[in-house]
């Protein structure tokens, strides 16, 4: 498995920086790239993943193209206020790898950490999102305001509905490869992704009234 990783960052023609995870004897578990404007962002972002999901991995490397810029075995330092900062700085980039380690590795897929961090931001996400969102009953809009509206509550279904989809395969995959407890935190997930669902089109029926 590491040499399939190992090739992946070979054949990278863009300066990407690559996060490998690793077990307890250092062996490469599961890998992705991701895109950081310097190396302190990138080491950030690898860190506070890490620690999103360190109850299933023992250490991780970072690498850009062929060089190894840092390896570590020891678990994740303690949250401090400061690293509790650059969580909520990079919470984008740090979700969207996780949700993409998620796809591709049952060793993510079994981290409760992970998929609890996960839903804390989703839910979150979409909760103020929701919030925004103007009440027809009392404001007026223009046409164009309308128009904007619409479209933005429809792309929001949409990925809510793929991210339930998602969720679905992601616990039905953990029950047959016999992780309960891990299948059980990815239930209660995807319980909160139908009811953000839910709330997104009670939202949205009022503008197709």
């Amino acid at each position: 498995m590491a040499s399939d990783f190992r090739r992946t960052t070979d054949m990278a023609a863009s300066p990407r920086f690559y996060i490998y995870l690793l077990d307890e004897a250092g062996r490469t578990r599961a890998g992705d790239s991701f895109a950081a404007r310097s190396y302190l962002e990138a080491a950030d972002t690898a860190a506070i993943l890490y620690e999103a999901c360190s109850d299933a991995f023992a250490g991780y490397e970072l690498w850009c193209g062929h060089h190894r810029l840092l390896r570590t075995l020891a678990p994740p330092a303690a949250a401090s206020d400061e690293f509790q900062r650059l969580a909520a700085e990079h919470q984008e980039e740090v979700v969207a790898l996780e949700e993409s380690l998620k796809d591709a590795s049952l060793e993510a897929r079994t981290s409760r950490r992970l998929l609890q961090s996960t839903e804390r931001f989703l839910t979150d996400r979409y909760a103020r999102l929701i919030e925004l969102a103007p009440d027809p009953a009392s404001s007026t809009v223009n046409t164009s305001e309308d128009a904007s509206e619409e479209a933005r509550l429809t792309n929001l279904l949409r990925v809510s509905q793929a991210r339930v989809v998602r969720q679905r395969a992601v616990a039905a995959s953990l029950e047959a490869a016999g992780h309960l407890e891990a299948a059980a935190t990815a239930r209660a997930v995807l319980a909160t992704f139908q009811k953000t669902l839910m709330l997104l089109r009670r939202q949205r029926t009022p503008h197709n009234s």
